[in-house]
């Protein structure tokens, strides 16, 4: 019974020393993915192209009518 006492005591005392050398390395892989998603276009230029063309035509034509 000690011992379990003694082995959950020490694995307590080591598992805040071990995170926070691994906390550090996530938030810099985090923040990595972070700048390499904002870095990543979402849609393609085409694509996004004729989505505001798209989006400018209804807009003309609603303006047309009235609306």
């Amino acid at each position: 019974m000690k011992r379990l006492v003694l082995l959950i005591a020490a694995l307590a005392v080591a598992t805040p020393l071990f995170a926070a050398e691994t906390k550090e390395d996530l938030c810099k892989l985090n923040l990595q993915k972070l700048r390499d998603l904002r870095q990543t276009p979402v849609m393609g230029q085409p694509l996004l192209g004729q989505i505001q063309s798209d989006r400018k035509g209804r807009r003309d034509g609603a303006k047309s009518q009235g609306l």
